[in-house]
């Protein structure tokens, strides 16, 4: 049971510092050019066109030195409104479910008959930036991203300095933040294929990074996510691995408290869990 604990500490984690803005790993970034403006074209026409998403996914964690832990879920997304990650490792049985909607995190553990409810506000000084659903929803969905921001369109490309490398992958540095780092690479086939985020100095740093794409609903999309996260001197890697994706089916993201449940605040939970 402590393998699941530790599974949904690292979704903590990754919501703690998703809207982290990136730094590149390149260097200096050159101005951009016409064939550059044609490739951002071509990533933003390769990412999933959907209203809903659903899949099985095997989460791997590890923290440190420790020893990598596996867990399943299921994960469920009404786009640009609700996010749903069960945690079902016992039989198909869900033992906690995370939901995420425009401006408030809903955890609940089955296990324990509790539940958080609480707006994204009430962290805003535990965070480096502002946490937004869309970043959220962008990192999972293999979508380039800027704060403040629903969506990146065509017009967007001039926000960024793009450079294309010797091996013909391509990254664009977002130029309008000073305070924090964000930047996107693009692999030869024109597939967002990393996103790269952290803070000044690196204390807090992201890295996502996607692979084994497949042709789903006329675009290219990633069946694997791996992600490392820094934080100070911790260190958490997190593998996602989708099964039976579906998109554009009925999704239905239930965030019903049971009556029996005892309300607790978030970091409460957090550290009765690791108790």
């Amino acid at each position: 049971m402590r393998k699941i604990l530790y599974l949904m500490m690292s979704v903590v984690v990754l919501l703690q510092l998703a809207s982290c803005k990136t730094k590149s790993e390149t260097g200096a970034m050159s101005v951009s050019s016409k064939d550059e403006k044609v490739r951002f074209e071509n990533m933003l026409a390769n990412t999933l066109s959907y209203d809903t998403y659903q899949s099985k996914a095997n989460i791997t964690f590890k923290s440190g030195s420790s020893k990598s832990m596996s867990v399943s879920s299921t994960f469920k997304l009404i786009k640009d409104k609700e996010l749903q990650i069960s945690v079902t490792p016992l039989l198909g049985i869900e033992v906690y479910r995370l939901v995420l909607t425009q401006d408030s995190i809903y955890l609940f553990d089955r296990m324990g008959s509790r539940y958080v409810a609480e707006s994204y506000s009430k962290y805003k000084s535990y965070l480096p930036v502002d946490l937004g659903f869309e970043t959220i929803q962008a990192l999972f969905m293999n979508e380039m991203f800027i704060p403040g921001q629903n969506e990146v369109t065509k017009d967007d490309f001039k926000q960024f300095n793009w450079k294309t490398q010797v091996d013909n992958k391509m990254v664009g540095v977002y130029k309008k933040d000073k305070v924090f780092n964000l930047s996107f690479m693009a692999s030869a086939e024109n597939r967002l294929e990393k996103t790269i985020s952290s803070s000044k100095g690196d204390k807090h740093k992201m890295m996502w990074v996607y692979s084994v794409f497949e042709d789903l609903n006329h675009a290219s999309f990633p069946r694997v996510s791996n992600v490392e996260v820094l934080s100070g001197n911790k260190k958490y890697d997190v593998s996602i691995s989708h099964s039976r994706i579906s998109v554009n089916s009925d999704v239905a993201i239930d965030k019903r408290v049971p009556k029996s449940y005892k309300k607790i605040d978030l970091l409460e939970l957090i550290i009765t869990l690791l108790k």
